[in-house]
């Protein structure tokens, strides 16, 4: 994906690097947020955004419409 965006919108880093600059910080903090899924109607619109996805990295490049498409379906579907 990195040499074949033609908006440069990607860089390789290495992971290390990555990890000194705080990622990890911002990781951990997200795994602690609570699910907020439960207020909402899951057969809504709305309510299924709030599904977990099976699919959360599919790997297309940045701007790409294949991403979210796959995990709105798996958001919709789940395991069918």
């Amino acid at each position: 994906c990195v040499t074949s965006c033609p908006d440069n919108a990607l860089a390789m880093k290495d992971i290390h690097a990555a990890v000194k600059e705080g990622h990890k910080d911002a990781w951990d903090f997200a795994m602690t947020l609570p699910s907020r899924g439960e207020r909402f109607d899951p057969f809504t619109v709305k309510g299924a955004q709030f599904n977990q996805p099976l699919l959360e990295f599919s790997g297309a490049c940045e701007g790409c419409g294949e991403t979210p498409y796959a995990k709105l379906l798996t958001q919709l579907f789940g395991k069918r």
